[in-house]
């Protein structure tokens, strides 16, 4: 039932009173679950069963107030944040930047992970992320002044909400900004980092002491899934890295897909001698490895050992490239029909990327 939850706020839409209207008409109708469920899939927030109802018919009531609720998207998160923050004390962080009155960098890191947890369930899960640098804030702020660079980050952050959809959370990120839009492919995503680079050209950001046309521009990058990664983590390092390739030229969008979409699926055929241990032993034992890539291996042991059990991952000179200790997680395991030999794949907690592009350049 909860892996639905998705497509329940797909069908109410992006209309924060279709999908209050969504929630109280389930609710209605006694699956008084859904409260608790909407507070995890709009703020990434668990709050307890016996008092969801109560959080969020209060919080409400901040966001029907005319005189508090203002203009624009994202207003019952907002709320729903709000009340979390300052009316029942839960100390997550304020979610909110100061400068700008986006979401923070630690709240936006949390909110997608509890997301994609969610997305993943979906048939054909697909979200972007763009990181997004500003060019020249620096010397822009040290002939202008903090002030000046302050407004400049307002209105930068106005043309974003401007050209979001409701469902999409936008953040300060990195000295600069970060937007996580869910159901947004790849070329989607392109040609929104696009309008937004292109709206930002034409903000008049002239400072008091600026005698030139004004030199801030942005510099975007762009990630997707399941493209450059599964994990929130993985999504904003690969944003970051395109956004860094994007600055490299200034006033453009890049992606590093071509490149990751390679490393994701390329598997090296190996067999070798590989050590591991779980977590809480001391002792390495010894095991042939059958495949590797960036993300995990595989590998023949004499342990038949429970998926989602934890192990650490040796591997040593001369049998690999370089010596090497990783940590990693049990997917799948099996037995082999004609042996007492079983079949172990495991995921790395982090990829190894240099280490399997020196694997390959070896075996090239």
């Amino acid at each position: 039932m909860f892996n639905d939850i998705p497509a329940y706020f797909k069908t109410w839409g992006d209309s924060e009173e279709a999908i209050i209207k969504g929630v109280e008409t389930m609710a209605s109708s006694g699956e008084t679950w859904i409260y608790r469920e909407a507070f995890r899939y709009l703020i990434g927030h668990d709050v307890q069963d016996l008092v969801a109802e109560k959080y969020w018919r209060e919080a409400l009531v901040s966001w029907n107030n005319p005189g508090i609720r203002k203009s624009g998207r994202q207003q019952l998160r907002a709320a729903l944040l709000d009340y979390l923050y300052h009316v029942v004390g839960e100390r997550f962080g304020s979610p909110r930047d100061g400068r700008t009155g986006l979401f923070t960098q630690s709240f936006f890191k949390n909110y997608i992970e509890h997301f994609l947890a969610y997305l993943k369930l979906q048939p054909k899960p697909s979200a972007s992320i763009l990181s997004i640098g500003v060019d020249g804030l620096a010397s822009y702020a040290h002939r202008n002044g903090a002030t000046e660079a302050d407004r400049a980050l307002r209105q930068i952050a106005e043309v974003l909400r401007s050209l979001s959809r409701e469902q999409d959370i936008i953040s300060r990120h990195q000295g600069g900004f970060a937007v996580f839009m869910p159901g947004v492919d790849i070329d989607q995503a392109m040609s929104c980092a696009e309008e937004i680079r292109k709206a930002t050209d034409r903000l008049p950001c002239r400072g008091p002491r600026e005698i030139l046309s004004c030199e801030l521009s942005l510099s975007i990058g762009l990630s997707s899934l399941p493209n450059h990664g599964l994990s929130g983590t993985e999504l904003l390092r690969s944003a970051r890295e395109g956004m860094e390739l994007a600055r490299k030229q200034k006033n453009c969008v890049q992606t590093t897909s071509a490149r990751l979409n390679r490393r994701l699926h390329k598997r090296h055929a190996i067999s070798s001698v590989l050590d591991y241990s779980p977590r809480c032993e001391k002792e390495y034992n010894h095991a042939i490895a059958y495949d590797i890539s960036d993300r995990g291996a595989s590998f023949g042991c004499e342990l038949d050992l429970i998926p989602g059990s934890s192990l650490l991952m040796r591997f040593r000179k001369p049998f690999w490239p370089q010596d090497l200790i990783t940590p990693a997680t049990i997917i799948r395991s099996g037995r082999h029909k004609s042996s007492e030999v079983y079949r172990l794949c495991v995921q790395f907690d982090k990829p190894l990327y240099n280490f399997c592009d020196r694997l390959a350049s070896i075996a090239a």
